[in-house]
């Protein structure tokens, strides 16, 4: 599964649109839009507080590894 899909569904099981999630993450929503279009990936420090948001370890949200 790639990262856009793993973002995708993420978001969908915490019910969060675009709109709520970029500001919590720090990034803007048309960044949001990159990465569901799988034309950009996150900044580190980005990639690690959507992680936090997600409640999952960046190594599930990478795709390295399936536990929570």
């Amino acid at each position: 599964m790639e990262f856009w899909e793993r973002w995708r569904a993420f978001q969908a099981e915490c019910k969060e649109t675009q709109i709520q999630t970029a500001p919590a993450a720090g990034i803007a929503s048309c960044q949001c839009q990159g990465l569901e279009g799988a034309t950009s990936v996150p900044h580190f420090y980005n990639f690690c507080a959507l992680a936090v948001i997600f409640a999952v370890t960046p190594d599930c949200l990478s795709g390295r590894s399936g536990e929570r």
